[in-house]
C-alpha cells in the first residue's frame, strides 16, 4: 500500500504529491506532518532547487478529511480541534514564505484546505477542468487558515465575497480573479506548462529567487521607509555575491549561467 504523500527528487526538482485519490486527496493530520516535514528538510537541502506540489488521480484536493475532523469535533476537549486547524495554518504559512520556489500543479477539485494550499504557492498552473471553492460556510464553519493566501492573491474584497458565498469558480474564472497563473487546455498542455516553467526557475539564480521571495513577504511586512533600507541591504549582498558575478558573466558571454549547487 503506497503512502498519502508522495516525496521524490530528479534533477534539483522535489515533488510531493498527495495520494488519497480514492478521497480526492482530502487531507488528514497526518499528511499534514508528513508535508511539513518534507518542506523543512527542502528548504535546508541545497540541492532541492524547486518544489511541486501535486495530486494524484483526477483531483488536487478536497480540503480536511471530514471523518477526521468529526472525531476532532467530538473529542469535547478543544486543543485537539484547534490544534488540528492550527497545524494547517502553519503548513498554509511555511509555503507562502518557503525560500525555495513552489509550483503548484493542480486539477479537479480544490475544495476549502485545497485552495489554500494552491493559493499559498509561488505559481499554479491548471488544467482546464479544475474547479475552486471555498466551501466552509456552507457547512457551518469559517475558511481559518486560507483566507490570508487567497486574500494575497486576489485582494480583499474578492476573497471576503468567495468565502461568504461559497461561489464554485471555474478555472477561467479563478484565473480571471489571480487564484491561478497558467490554464492549460489538458493534462499534456499543463505538462508543457510545467516544463517551461521549470526551465525559466533554473535559469535563474537560486540564491537571488530565495531573495526575492523574501523581499516579497517584506512589502507586506515592512513600512516603506524601512523596506527600502532593507532592499537596498539585500541588493548590495546580492550584487557581491557570486551567484551576480557568474550571472554578468555568463550574460556578456552569451551562454547559459552555471549556478552552484544547482543539480539541474
Amino acid at each position: 500500500m503506497q503512502p498519502p504523500v508522495l516525496i521524490a527528487r530528479d534533477a534539483g526538482i522535489l515533488t510531493i504529491t498527495l495520494n488519497r485519490p480514492q478521497a480526492r486527496n482530502a487531507l488528514t493530520a497526518a499528511m499534514i506532518g508528513t508535508l511539513e516535514a518534507a518542506l523543512t528538510e527542502a528548504a535546508e537541502r541545497a540541492t532541492d532547487r524547486i518544489i511541486i506540489l501535486r495530486g494524484a488521480g483526477d483531483h488536487f484536493c478536497a480540503g480536511a478529511d471530514l471523518a477526521e475532523s468529526a472525531a476532532a469535533r467530538a473529542n469535547p476537549v478543544d486543543a485537539a480541534l484547534r490544534s488540528s486547524n492550527l497545524h494547517f495554518g502553519q503548513l498554509c504559512a511555511q509555503i507562502a514564505t518557503h525560500p525555495k520556489p513552489i509550483i503548484a500543479c493542480v486539477q479537479g477539485s480544490l475544495i476549502g484546505g485545497g485552495v489554500g494550499l494552491a493559493c499559498a504557492a509561488d505559481i499554479v498552473l491548471a488544467s482546464a477542468e479544475t474547479r475552486l471553492r471555498m466551501s466552509e460556510v456552507t457547512l457551518g464553519l469559517v475558511p481559518a487558515q486560507i483566507l490570508p493566501v487567497v486574500i494575497a492573491r486576489t485582494g480583499l474584497m474578492q476573497a471576503k465575497r468567495l468565502a461568504i458565498t461559497a461561489q464554485s469558480l471555474t478555472a477561467s474564472a479563478a484565473q480571471a480573479i489571480g487564484l491561478l497563473d497558467i490554464v492549460c487546455d489538458n493534462a499534456t498542455a499543463l505538462d508543457i506548462a510545467l516544463a517551461q516553467t521549470l526551465t525559466q526557475l533554473r535559469a535563474a539564480a537560486p540564491a537571488a529567487i530565495t531573495a526575492t521571495k523574501s523581499l516579497a513577504q517584506a512589502c507586506l511586512t515592512l513600512a516603506p521607509d524601512r523596506y527600502i533600507e532593507h532592499a537596498a541591504d539585500l541588493f548590495n549582498i546580492a550584487a557581491r555575491s557570486a551567484e551576480a558575478e557568474e550571472g554578468i558573466a555568463a550574460f556578456l558571454a552569451r551562454r547559459p549561467p552555471s549556478w552552484s549547487g544547482s543539480a539541474a
